[in-house]
């Protein structure tokens, strides 16, 4: 077979296409071009007691929290480990929290977003972003001297039903614990920004 052509067996196709995801780290015969083409050199997995050496090798050390935090979201996610798994409700909850909680979470700004802030900072409105209340939701803009939250909801992602009934259960949690919710979909942003913004009852 000439150097560099790589013909997959059924078995490979099947394993590649499974689900219909890619699964190319599954494939050990893709993963080893992989690594070779990514590092220049010619790769062969441990041997068993290789790997039995590097057990005991590592036997008591700890990981850093970085590497800890990473596995943890890479389980979560289900990019290691989690194929065919279930969480428990009292484990998605743990995970609901987390998400919540981390004080290390980043956040890309949306388009909507972004012309909601810019309409609050040229009306001279105080306002803090991306802000974890009542361990249940991170509303997207805080306004604390009304307790009012502004939710910027996408036109795609927030119109299926499973999140309809989440972000109508966070609404409740958040209005009964003193905070005025609005929420804003996507073509109300683009269309009227300031029409928006001009629906807030804002105490004078």
């Amino acid at each position: 077979m000439p150097t560099g052509i790589y013909i997959r067996t059924e078995k490979h196709k099947k394993n590649w296409f499974k689900k219909g995801q890619l699964n190319i780290l599954n494939d050990p015969i893709i993963k080893k071009k992989m690594i070779e083409a990514k590092t220049g050199m010619k790769y062969e997995p441990f041997s068993e007691e290789h790997k039995r050496n590097i057990g005991k090798a590592n036997k008591g050390k700890k990981h850093t929290k970085e590497y800890s935090d990473m596995c943890s979201y890479m389980a979560k996610t289900g990019i290691i480990g989690m194929k065919g798994k279930k969480h428990t409700e009292g484990t998605k909850e743990k995970m609901r929290q987390w998400h919540i909680e981390n004080p290390n979470r980043k956040f890309k700004d949306t388009s909507i977003e972004l012309k909601v802030e810019a309409e609050l900072i040229r009306r001279g409105i105080n306002y803090q972003k991306q802000v974890p209340l009542c361990k249940i939701a991170i509303v997207d803009f805080y306004l604390p001297e009304y307790r009012i939250i502004i939710q910027a909801d996408g036109d795609y992602y927030h119109r299926f039903p499973e999140h309809i009934k989440k972000d109508k259960y966070q609404d409740l949690i958040l209005t009964f614990n003193g905070f005025n919710v609005y929420r804003f979909w996507g073509k109300e942003i683009n269309k009227n920004i300031s029409s928006c913004i001009n629906k807030l009852k804002l105490k004078t």
